[in-house]
Parts: C-alpha cells; structure tokens; sequence
C-alpha cells in the first residue's frame, strides 16, 4: 500500500519546493558635461524593468544530508558609469539576461565531526556587459589612435555587449574539526567560463576563455582555539594561471597568499589583528592585456592587495 510505512508518500516529508517572483524597476536620470576624448555630449534617463523567478527544491534523503536542486533567472542592468563615461561615451549598453541551473549535495557526518557541501553550476548569459579594450574596436573610442603608446592607452576601455557567456563548473566546501582546539577547511572552485560568441569591431571570436577567468581557485584554513573566545586562522589562497585577454594568447599566475588572522571576544569587546600577504610577495589582483600582449597590472579597492600589512582593531557591541 501506498500509505505505509516507508511509502512513497511518507518518504516526501523530506522534500521542500521553493519558488519566487521579484519585479524590479530600476529609473536612470543622469547629465554628462564632460567627455575627455571628445565627441557629443548627451544627458537623458532609462528605465528597465523584468519580473525575476526563481524556484528549486531540496530532499533530505537521510538526517542531515540533502540533496537540492535550483534554477533562476537573473539579469545585471547597466549602472549610470556605464551609460555615462568621462572616457568614452556607452549609449548602447543593455541590460543582460541569464538562467542559472544548479545542483548540489550538503551534508554533516556527525561522527567524524566532518562537514561538506558540493554543487554543480551552469549559468547562460546573453548581452553580456565587459569592458572591451579600444584596441579590440577603435571605431568605438573618439581620438584613442591618435594617443602616443602609453599604459593608458594600452588599458583604455569601454563597456559595451560584446556577445553571450556560457559560465560551468563545480564548487566544493570541507570541513574537518577532529577535536575542540582546532579546525580545518578548504573550499575548491573549478570553472569553465567560455564565450560563445564575441562579436566587436573586427574582433568576431567563439568558443574562447573569458579573460581573467582562473580555472581553479583553491582557499585553505586551519584555525586553532586555545582557549574559549580566541581564534587565530592561517590561511593560503591560490588562482591557476589564467588568460589576460579574450584572444586568449596571453597569461598570468598570481602567486600564492599566506593571511594569518586573529580574535578575541572579552565582554561586548572584540579584540582583532590581521597580518597580511604574509611572505610580502609581489602580485596584482587582476592583469589584462591587449591583442598585442601588452600587459595592464591592477588592483581591487578594498582586498588590500600590496606588500605585507598589519592591521588591528577593536569592536564593541552595544
């Protein structure tokens, strides 16, 4: 029957479907007055708008592991730096499309004290928005041939819809405390993020890597617990070798980071102190290059990528 025990029926008391509608709006109203490399000036607003869904379920097919499933639409509207440059004017941009597939498995061995989460991810996007180098397409940037070869002319960019992406991969989270002092974690991510068409300029590419695109991003931790309330984490980052530019014939290999990272809670304080890139190795967080292999070595606001850095701080809660 049915309706007995261990039935078909009973068995979907562990099932839980999710879905979501969002309806986003967004209204842009902006003036230029300036445009450094020339050309027409132009103020004016958009307005986007798309209802948003998302849905998924999830099945715990035995305490404390669970098997899951989820899909949603997404979309990225253009921000008014996009549509509105000092650099080189953007009129054209819209907004991209994607649908994002996912599955994965969470789960906790309560016994070996050893916990795991691993997902399988495809996202598909159409019109996607990137910086395209004026070096790919210098119909594009008013006045940039006519620049005498610099750093800034190598970097010089503007965003536009270049084509679709087709994002792959697999994402995989451990962790392991054996006893109460000292804890072990390590997350791996492994992509294949493709362009399926790339269309600018004379520049028309399929089936290439996106640039700045790692293939693996490997982060460990150990913390240890000396005593109750304090931390201290040691932590290695690496990236593999990636493209620098979508034509695909350039590299870059950002060595490994070493953090160390510590806390102490006493009260409502909280005692922190962070050493950073703790060998002081030399890196850029992101390195792009032109058709030409020129290379263009940046940094992100706020990662605090440079040499070796220390860093304190207290934190009171009221």
């Amino acid at each position: 029957s049915v309706f007995a025990k261990n039935s078909l029926l009973s068995s979907l008391d562990n099932l839980r479907f999710n879905f979501g509608l969002r309806n986003e709006n967004y209204q842009q109203d902006y003036q230029q007055t300036y445009l450094k490399a020339g050309g027409p000036l132009k103020s004016g607003s958009n307005e986007y708008e798309r209802l948003i869904k998302k849905g998924g379920l999830s099945y715990e097919y035995t305490k404390d592991h669970v098997l899951w499933f989820g899909m949603a639409d997404g979309w990225l509207v253009p921000g008014a730096s996009t549509n509105a440059t000092a650099t080189y004017p953007n009129y054209a941009v819209t907004p991209e499309s994607s649908v994002t597939k996912q599955l994965g498995l969470r789960g906790y061995f309560r016994d070996a004290k050893l916990s795991y989460d691993v997902a399988a991810y495809e996202t598909n996007i159409d019109n996607y928005i990137a910086n395209v180098l004026c070096s790919d397409n210098p119909s594009a940037c008013p006045g940039w041939a006519a620049l005498r070869p610099s750093q800034t002319k190598t970097a010089a960019s503007f965003s536009s819809n270049p084509g679709s992406v087709t994002a792959r991969g697999f994402e995989t989270s451990l962790a392991y405390q054996p006893h109460e002092l000292v804890k072990f974690g390590v997350a791996h991510t492994l992509t294949f993020n493709k362009w399926d068409e790339y269309n600018s300029g004379a520049t028309k590419l399929q089936g290439v890597t996106s640039a700045t695109s790692p293939k693996h991003h490997v982060n460990g931790r150990v913390t240890l617990y000396p005593i109750p309330k304090w931390s201290i984490e040691f932590e290695s980052d690496y990236i593999s070798r990636y493209y620098t530019n979508v034509q695909n014939t350039d590299t870059y290999q950002r060595p490994m980071l070493f953090n160390l990272r510590s806390s102490y809670t006493w009260k409502d304080l909280t005692f922190t102190v962070q050493a950073m890139n703790l060998l002081n190795t030399k890196y850029a967080s992101r390195v792009t290059a032109d058709a030409a292999n020129v290379k263009n070595y940046q940094t992100l606001a706020g990662t605090g990528d440079g040499p070796f850095s220390f860093r304190a701080g207290i934190q009171y809660q009221f």
